[in-house]
C-alpha cells in the first residue's frame, strides 16, 4: 500500500509536527508500507531526513499563533502536486492541516486516494484569519472548512513518541540542580516567564542552572536574563541536533515547559517523561491532555511565581521527583509509535481494503 504524508512543516524545521511526520513515516515504513513524505524545500540542510522525502516548492516563514509558522509556496506548486499524485497514485494521503493555501490542501483537492486529515491545533482561529485573504479565490470551500466543527468522521489519535530514542536508561543527571527548557524561543512557549521565575529559584537554590535549547531570538532572551539578574545561571545552547536532544533530557533534574497557550498536545512533555525527567508545565488545554497534576507532572498557571514555586518544590523533594518520573514513564508507554500507527492502519484496512 502506498502512503503519502503531506506537510508544510518538516525537518530541518524544529517542531512537534516535524517530529510527528518523521516518526509516522518511519514506523509505517517498518510495517511494510511504501511511504513518502511530501514537504517544501527549506534553505537549511536537514541533519536527518526520511529516505523517501519529495520536496515541492519552497517554504516561507511568518509569525502566527505567537510562534513561527511555515507555509509552502511557489508559482508551480499546484502543478507539482498534481504531477506527483498522477505519478505515484498513492492509496492513502495523510494530510497535516489540510487548509488553504498549504501543501496539504492541494493534495486533498486533487486526491483520488483515501484521505486522512490531521489537525495539530486546539483552535481554528488562525485558519479563519487566513480565510479573509483567500475567500475570493476558494469560494464556498471556506464556508465548509471554517465552521466551528468540520463535518465528517473523527478519530482522536494522539501523537507518538520514540521510546528508544528517548529512554530513561540513558539518564545521567548533573551533580547540581539543573532545569531544561527545550523548544522554539517563541513568545507562546513562555521562556520570558521562566527567566523571571529563575530569579526567585536562584535565591533559594544555590548552584542551580537553567539550560535553554532551541531556535529563536537568543539576544532578546539574553537581555531578559540580564534584566532579571540570572545571566550567570542561564546557559543558551542554541539549536540542538537531532542526536543531541536526548542528551539534554538525560542530564536535567527538571524539564520546564511554561507555555502560555496555543499548544495542541505536548510532544516535548512525552519526550521528557520517556527520558525519566519530571515535568513542570504551564496549564493550557493541550498540556492538560498529557499531564495530571501531581501524578505524572506538575501543572500550574504560567506565571513566574507559580512556575518558580513548582521548580523549588521539586528540587527540594527528591522523593516527589522520583514519583513523578516513574509515573511519567508508565504513562508514556501508551504513546509508543507502534501503538499510534496501529490506529491509522486500522483505518487503512477498513477504508482501503488492504490487510497486513
Amino acid at each position: 500500500m502506498k502512503v503519502s504524508i503531506f506537510t508544510d512543516a518538516y525537518y530541518p524545521q524544529p517542531s512537534g509536527v516535524s517530529e510527528y511526520v518523521h516518526h509516522m513515516a518511519t514506523t509505517l515504513h517498518g510495517r511494510g508500507y511504501e511511504v513518502e513524505i511530501v514537504a517544501p524545500k527549506y534553505p537549511e540542510t536537514a541533519e536527518i531526513e526520511f529516505p523517501r522525502t519529495y520536496r515541492i516548492g519552497k517554504v516561507i516563514r511568518f509569525r502566527g499563533n505567537k510562534a513561527e509558522v511555515t507555509l509552502a509556496y511557489g508559482g508551480n506548486l499546484v502543478n507539482e502536486v498534481r504531477k506527483y499524485l498522477c505519478r505515484v497514485q498513492p492509496d492513502v494521503l495523510i494530510l497535516n492541516g489540510p487548509f488553504p493555501p498549504n501543501i496539504s490542501y492541494w493534495g486533498l483537492k486533487y486526491s483520488e486516494a483515501f484521505n486522512i486529515g490531521v489537525f495539530h491545533t486546539t483552535t481554528f482561529r488562525q485558519y479563519r484569519m487566513v480565510a479573509g485573504v483567500f475567500r475570493k479565490v476558494f469560494g464556498q470551500t471556506f464556508k465548509k472548512l471554517f465552521q466551528p466543527y468540520i463535518p465528517g468522521e473523527y478519530h482522536i489519535i494522539p501523537p507518538g513518541i520514540d521510546l528508544q530514542r528517548f529512554s530513561y536508561k540513558k539518564r545521567k543527571p548533573t551533580a547540581y540542580p539543573s532545569i531544561l527548557f527545550l523548544g522554539r524561543l517563541d513568545e507562546r512557549k513562555g521562556l520570558h516567564i521562566l527567566l523571571e521565575a529563575i530569579s526567585t529559584v536562584k535565591q533559594k537554590i544555590p548552584g542551580v542552572k537553567l539550560y535553554v535549547v532551541g531556535k529563536g531570538n537568543v539576544s532578546y532572551y539574553k537581555k531578559l536574563a540580564g534584566r532579571w539578574g540570572v545571566a550567570d545561571v542561564v546557559e543558551f545552547k542554541g539549536v540542538a541536533g537531532w542526536y543531541e536532544v536526548p542528551e539534554y533530557y538525560s542530564k536535567a533534574w527538571i524539564y520546564c515547559a511554561p507555555s502560555i497557550g496555543g499548544e495542541s498536545f505536548g510532544i516535548v512533555l512525552l519526550e521528557a517523561m520517556a527520558a525519566g525527567v519530571p515535568v513542570v508545565a504551564g496549564r493550557n488545554p493541550g498540556y492538560e491532555q498529557v499531564i495530571t497534576d501531581g501524578k505524572n507532572g506538575v501543572l500550574v498557571e504560567p506565571t513566574p511565581k507559580a512556575i518558580g514555586d513548582a521548580i523549588i518544590r521539586l528540587i527540594k523533594d527528591e522523593g516527589l521527583r522520583q514519583e513523578l518520573s516513574m509515573n511519567g514513564l508508565n504513562f508514556v508507554q501508551r504513546f509508543a509509535w507502534p501503538n499510534i500507527c496501529d490506529k491509522f492502519i486500522q483505518m487503512f484496512n477498513t477504508n482501503v481494503g488492504y490487510n497486513r
